[in-house]
Formats: C-alpha cells, sequence, structure tokens
C-alpha cells in the first residue's frame, strides 16, 4: 500500500477574514504535506475570480478592489 499524498491547507488569517470594499486585499494560503507543495491554484466555489484578481507566488491571491 502506497502512502496518500494528502497536503493540509489552511488560509492564515482564518476562515472568516474582512476586508474594506474598495481596498486591496490579499489572502495566503499555506500547504504542509509529506511531499512538497509546488503549486497552489485558487478557485472561486460558485463562479470565476474576478478578472483582476491576481495569483502569485507562494498562495498568495491579490485582489486589487475587494468588492
Amino acid at each position: 500500500v502506497e502512502p496518500s499524498k494528502v497536503a493540509t491547507v489552511a488560509i492564515l488569517g482564518g476562515s472568516t477574514q474582512w476586508f474594506e470594499p474598495g481596498r486591496s486585499a490579499d489572502l495566503i494560503c499555506t500547504a504542509t504535506g509529506s511531499e512538497i507543495v509546488d503549486r497552489i491554484q485558487w478557485i472561486k466555489v460558485d463562479g470565476a475570480l474576478p478578472d483582476d484578481a491576481k495569483e502569485t507566488e507562494l498562495g498568495i491571491l491579490h485582489l486589487p478592489k475587494f468588492k
């Protein structure tokens, strides 16, 4: 039996965060596991990410104007 390649993922600051509308916001994701996590992909559950959202290195999602 091969070990599972499961990673534990968390958003720094907790699952509930408050951002001021119109201001920029950064969501930071971390991942740990038995193997190196080389990529984190952000998705929005009920639609697409805003067009101006930028996924940067190290698991950061930058929103220039939070809505």
